[in-house]
C-alpha cells in the first residue's frame, strides 16, 4: 500500500467539513483585520464581509492560470480588500478616507482553498525552485472564468499583477 503524501495528509487533517462543492452563488462569510485611517489617526479594524463563491473565484482565479507559489492566495486576498474595504471601515469611521494593510483570517483564507480545490477549481502544480508548493487554476475554473457565469461587474475583481 503507498503512503500518503505529507500533502495529502495535512489536506486531509485540515479539510474542515468541504465535502460537497458549493454551489457559484452561495455566500461565504469571512472575517478581516485592515487598518483605517480617518482624521490624521488610524485605527485596527477587524469587520466581516461575504463574497459569492463566482466572486471569490473571479478574484482569485486570474492569478493562478500559470502555477503559482501558494502565498499568492493571501496576497490577492489582502490586495483585493485593501481595494475595496473602505466601505467597510466607513461601516464603523464615517469619515475614514483611506484603507490599508488588510489581513484575512488565516483560517477563513484555508477554507477559501480547500473549497475551490474541492470544486475543482484549483490543482496542486507541483513546487518550485524554492520547494514552494504551486497551485493553478483548472480547465473547469478557467471556463467559468472565460464565460459570463462570472459578471466581472457585480464582483468587483480588480486586475491583478500576480
Amino acid at each position: 500500500m503507498r503512503q500518503r503524501s505529507f500533502d495529502q495528509r495535512v489536506f486531509a487533517a485540515f479539510s474542515f467539513g468541504t465535502d460537497d462543492e458549493v454551489s457559484m452563488n452561495e455566500s461565504y462569510r469571512f472575517e478581516y483585520r485592515m487598518h483605517a485611517y480617518q482624521d490624521g489617526n488610524f485605527r485596527e479594524l477587524k469587520v466581516e464581509r461575504s463574497l459569492s463563491w463566482a466572486q471569490l473565484l473571479a478574484i482569485l482565479g486570474n492569478t493562478f492560470i500559470h502555477p503559482t507559489p501558494e502565498e499568492y492566495f493571501s496576497k490577492r486576498m489582502n490586495e483585493y480588500l485593501n481595494e475595496t474595504g473602505l466601505d467597510d471601515a466607513r461601516q464603523i469611521m464615517p469619515r475614514a478616507h483611506a484603507v490599508a494593510r488588510a489581513q484575512i483570517n488565516i483560517r477563513a483564507l484555508h477554507e477559501i482553498k480547500m473549497q475551490m480545490r474541492q470544486n475543482d477549481w484549483i490543482v496542486q502544480a507541483g513546487r518550485d525552485d524554492r520547494q514552494r508548493m504551486l497551485w493553478q487554476t483548472t480547465a473547469k475554473a478557467q471556463k467559468l472564468l472565460e464565460s459570463n457565469l462570472l459578471d466581472t461587474d457585480r464582483v468587483n475583481s480588480f486586475k491583478t499583477p500576480y
